[in-house]
């Protein structure tokens, strides 16, 4: 009986802990970012439509990115997860990067890491 309930209590809380993405907000983001550093170092992404596994989408210019941030160099697909979490996936689905939306300045930026990054509407 204990370990059918302990079993019941795992998946509840696995199920709790995952995310739900938030296809509107993904609409809204597609398209040309800037990503940056605080020492003024940046890079293009474009977050594509073309729908990807594990609920993503087509990330490009990651490679090119590899300057600003080292772990954003393997991502190739994107998504947002509710609240407002982007989330960078490597070929395997592995997340390689999380940012949480700013809504008041329409950017994602990274905390508690360095280097901090913020990523912007490309203009």
């Amino acid at each position: 009986m204990r370990a059918a309930f302990a079993a019941v209590l795992l998946l509840a809380s696995t199920t709790a802990l995952l995310a739900e993405p938030d296809f509107a907000l993904m609409d809204e983001s597609q398209g040309l970012w800037v990503l940056s550093r605080a020492d003024g170092n940046s890079c293009q992404l474009t977050l594509g439509d073309e729908l990807m596994d594990h609920d993503a989408r087509r990330l490009d210019g990651a490679g090119d990115c590899r300057a600003v941030d080292g772990s954003i160099a393997s991502a190739t697909a994107w998504r947002i997860d509710a609240p407002n979490t982007l989330v960078f996936l490597n070929a395997a689905g592995k997340v390689v990067l999380k940012m949480k939306y700013e809504e008041e300045s329409i950017v994602f930026i990274t905390s508690g890491r360095q280097p901090e990054l913020d990523l912007a509407p490309a203009q």
